[in-house]
Protein backbone atom coordinates (compact mmCIF):
# COMPACT_ATOMS: atom_id res chain seq x y z
CA UNK A 1 0.00 0.00 0.00
CA UNK A 2 1.24 3.48 -0.80
CA UNK A 3 0.48 6.75 1.00
CA UNK A 4 0.95 10.17 -0.60
CA UNK A 5 2.34 12.88 1.70
CA UNK A 6 1.63 16.48 0.72
CA UNK A 7 3.17 19.76 1.94
CA UNK A 8 6.54 18.26 2.93
CA UNK A 9 9.18 21.00 3.40
CA UNK A 10 11.37 21.04 0.28
CA UNK A 11 14.61 20.97 2.25
CA UNK A 12 13.71 17.69 4.00
CA UNK A 13 15.71 14.75 2.68
CA UNK A 14 14.60 11.14 2.47
CA UNK A 15 16.57 10.34 5.64
CA UNK A 16 15.10 13.39 7.37
CA UNK A 17 11.60 12.26 6.44
CA UNK A 18 12.29 8.74 7.70
CA UNK A 19 13.60 10.11 11.00
CA UNK A 20 10.60 12.45 11.33
CA UNK A 21 8.11 9.65 10.63
CA UNK A 22 9.73 7.13 12.98
CA UNK A 23 7.91 8.25 16.19
CA UNK A 24 4.55 7.99 14.41
CA UNK A 25 5.41 4.51 13.14
CA UNK A 26 6.61 3.46 16.59
CA UNK A 27 3.28 4.49 18.14
CA UNK A 28 1.52 2.12 15.74
CA UNK A 29 4.23 -0.59 15.95
CA UNK A 30 4.83 -0.39 12.20
CA UNK A 31 8.23 -1.76 11.21
CA UNK A 32 8.01 -2.57 7.48
CA UNK A 33 7.72 0.63 5.46
CA UNK A 34 9.79 2.73 3.08
CA UNK A 35 10.03 6.51 2.57
CA UNK A 36 10.57 8.02 -0.88
CA UNK A 37 11.29 11.74 -1.22
CA UNK A 38 12.80 13.51 -4.19
CA UNK A 39 15.12 16.42 -3.49
CA UNK A 40 13.45 19.86 -3.40
CA UNK A 41 9.94 18.47 -3.97
CA UNK A 42 7.04 19.26 -1.57
CA UNK A 43 5.69 15.71 -1.56
CA UNK A 44 6.76 12.18 -0.66
CA UNK A 45 5.49 8.61 -0.56
CA UNK A 46 5.31 6.01 2.18
CA UNK A 47 5.12 2.40 1.03
CA UNK A 48 3.90 -0.21 3.49
CA UNK A 49 4.68 -3.90 3.04
CA UNK A 50 1.47 -4.86 4.87
CA UNK A 51 -1.65 -3.02 3.64
CA UNK A 52 -3.12 -3.29 7.14
CA UNK A 53 -0.22 -1.21 8.45
CA UNK A 54 -0.95 1.42 5.80
CA UNK A 55 -4.65 1.46 6.72
CA UNK A 56 -3.83 1.84 10.42
CA UNK A 57 -1.47 4.69 9.58
CA UNK A 58 -4.14 6.47 7.52
CA UNK A 59 -6.77 5.95 10.24
CA UNK A 60 -4.45 7.54 12.79
CA UNK A 61 -2.79 10.26 10.69
CA UNK A 62 -4.63 10.49 7.37
CA UNK A 63 -5.87 13.97 6.53
CA UNK A 64 -6.72 15.82 3.32
CA UNK A 65 -5.18 19.22 2.78
CA UNK A 66 -8.04 21.71 3.15
CA UNK A 67 -8.71 24.23 0.37
CA UNK A 68 -7.25 27.68 0.98
CA UNK A 69 -10.76 29.12 1.37
CA UNK A 70 -11.50 26.99 4.45
CA UNK A 71 -10.07 27.37 7.91
CA UNK A 72 -7.17 25.00 8.39
CA UNK A 73 -7.67 22.37 11.13
CA UNK A 74 -4.60 21.41 13.14
CA UNK A 75 -2.46 18.89 11.29
CA UNK A 76 -1.98 15.44 12.77
CA UNK A 77 1.68 15.39 11.68
CA UNK A 78 4.14 18.26 11.46
CA UNK A 79 7.67 18.30 10.11
CA UNK A 80 9.80 21.35 10.89
CA UNK A 81 6.67 23.15 12.16
CA UNK A 82 5.00 22.57 8.76
CA UNK A 83 1.69 20.68 8.67
CA UNK A 84 1.81 17.68 6.34
CA UNK A 85 -1.16 15.76 4.99
CA UNK A 86 -1.28 12.03 4.29
CA UNK A 87 -3.77 10.41 1.90
CA UNK A 88 -4.06 7.16 0.01
CA UNK A 89 -1.92 7.36 -3.13
CA UNK A 90 -3.45 6.92 -6.55
CA UNK A 91 -0.33 4.99 -7.54
CA UNK A 92 0.17 1.31 -6.81
CA UNK A 93 3.30 0.53 -4.82
CA UNK A 94 6.34 -0.43 -6.87
CA UNK A 95 6.81 -4.24 -6.57
CA UNK A 96 10.60 -3.75 -6.33
CA UNK A 97 10.16 -1.45 -3.32
CA UNK A 98 7.87 -4.01 -1.67
CA UNK A 99 10.44 -6.75 -2.32
CA UNK A 100 13.21 -4.56 -0.86
CA UNK A 101 11.18 -3.84 2.27
CA UNK A 102 10.67 -7.57 2.79
CA UNK A 103 14.31 -8.38 2.05
CA UNK A 104 15.56 -5.57 4.29
CA UNK A 105 13.73 -6.95 7.33
CA UNK A 106 15.02 -10.48 6.58
CA UNK A 107 18.55 -9.12 6.11
CA UNK A 108 18.34 -7.16 9.37
CA UNK A 109 17.38 -10.36 11.23
CA UNK A 110 20.22 -12.26 9.57
CA UNK A 111 22.74 -9.51 10.41
CA UNK A 112 21.59 -9.44 14.04
CA UNK A 113 21.95 -13.23 14.24
CA UNK A 114 25.41 -13.08 12.67
CA UNK A 115 26.53 -10.44 15.17
CA UNK A 116 25.19 -12.59 18.01
CA UNK A 117 26.96 -15.70 16.64
CA UNK A 118 30.26 -13.82 16.27
CA UNK A 119 30.07 -12.42 19.79
CA UNK A 120 29.44 -15.94 21.12
CA UNK A 121 32.47 -17.22 19.20
CA UNK A 122 34.62 -14.44 20.59
CA UNK A 123 33.67 -15.36 24.14
CA UNK A 124 34.53 -19.05 23.63
CA UNK A 125 37.75 -18.57 21.66
CA UNK A 126 41.10 -19.22 23.27
CA UNK A 127 43.37 -16.17 23.55
CA UNK A 128 45.95 -16.01 20.76
CA UNK A 129 49.63 -15.72 21.56
CA UNK A 130 51.11 -12.36 20.71
CA UNK A 131 53.00 -12.25 17.41
CA UNK A 132 56.79 -12.56 17.62
CA UNK A 133 58.34 -9.11 17.56
CA UNK A 134 61.46 -8.66 15.46
CA UNK A 135 64.04 -6.40 17.06
CA UNK A 136 66.91 -4.74 15.25
CA UNK A 137 69.98 -2.90 16.46
CA UNK A 138 70.92 0.12 14.44
CA UNK A 139 73.61 2.76 14.62
CA UNK A 140 71.87 6.09 15.28
CA UNK A 141 75.07 8.15 15.01
CA UNK A 142 75.02 7.95 11.23
CA UNK A 143 71.38 9.04 11.20
CA UNK A 144 72.31 12.01 13.38
CA UNK A 145 75.13 13.05 11.09
CA UNK A 146 72.91 12.69 8.07
CA UNK A 147 70.33 15.03 9.61
CA UNK A 148 72.86 17.82 10.45
CA UNK A 149 73.28 20.76 8.15
CA UNK A 150 76.80 22.07 7.44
Amino acid sequence: MQVFIRNVPKQVTENGLRNSMQPYMDKLSIKKYHCQKQARKPFAFLTFLDPQDGNRFLLAYGQNKPPKTESIPPAKIQIMSTPIYCTLSRKSPDPRVLRNIGNDTKGRKARNKTVQDVSTLLLVREPRPLPHILTMDCDLSSAWLFGKTH
